[in-house]
């Protein structure tokens, strides 16, 4: 049974591709990324992962539960072999999606990832490396890419599949305005052969 290889190169490519979706300042070699400058944002639907602009809400849905996710700044450094990403997220678990229910957990985090080398060939990665939402745990390799699968988890593609991770790009930056229920929203899903696809923000609904 094939392991979660496709995810790992997918989510590595995605983080080069987010690089152009931001401004940025540069302290050295790490860049560090704010405020979307481009004029019409864009969202990248992805095979494998959503990869939403900063300042904008993507909702996530696993089991019963819903998460609500807004990038605030993403920093990388190929010098260093870092990268990271601040977000806001709220958590919804009693499956009415509703985050302004005294139920709903809400929070900021940063997710962190290091590339160390050990002895030789060797190396292992450490960090944070996951988008934690309450018990939602996703699986992040850089910039604002949220995957279609549980982080920290030895998942096959197929065991993936079958948890059934689905995640809603929108258009809103404001957790007020967020309504999991609309109608207008795409709920994607894990789909090998879905093509890469680049959605203005504004495009979507």
């Amino acid at each position: 049974m094939a392991r979660f290889g496709p995810f790992s190169r997918a989510v590595a490519t995605i983080a080069v591709l987010v690089s152009v979706t931001g401004g940025c300042t540069a302290n050295n070699d790490l860049i560090v990324r704010r405020l979307a400058d481009e004029k019409t944002p864009n969202v990248l639907i992805a095979p494998t992962a959503i990869v939403p602009p900063l300042g904008y809400f993507a909702l996530v849905k696993l089991d019963n539960t819903y998460c609500a996710v807004k990038f605030i700044e993403t920093g990388s450094s190929k010098e260093q072999d870092y990268r990271y990403a601040v977000f806001e997220w709220h958590y919804q678990g009693d499956g009415s999606g509703d985050f302004s229910r005294p139920s709903a957990q809400h929070g900021q985090d940063k997710a962190t990832w290091k590339h160390i080398p050990f002895i030789g060939r060797l190396s292992f990665q450490t960090g944070n490396i996951g988008v934690d939402c309450g018990d939602v745990h996703i699986s992040w390799g850089g910039g604002t890419g949220l995957s279609f699968r549980e982080a920290r988890k030895d998942q096959t593609t197929e065991d993936a599949i079958k948890r059934g991770i689905k995640i809603a790009p929108t258009k809103w930056t404001d957790v007020k305005e967020v309504n999991v229920s609309d109608k207008r929203l795409t709920w994607y899903g894990y789909d090998a052969t879905r093509k890469d696809q680049s959605v203005p923000v504004e495009s979507l609904y």
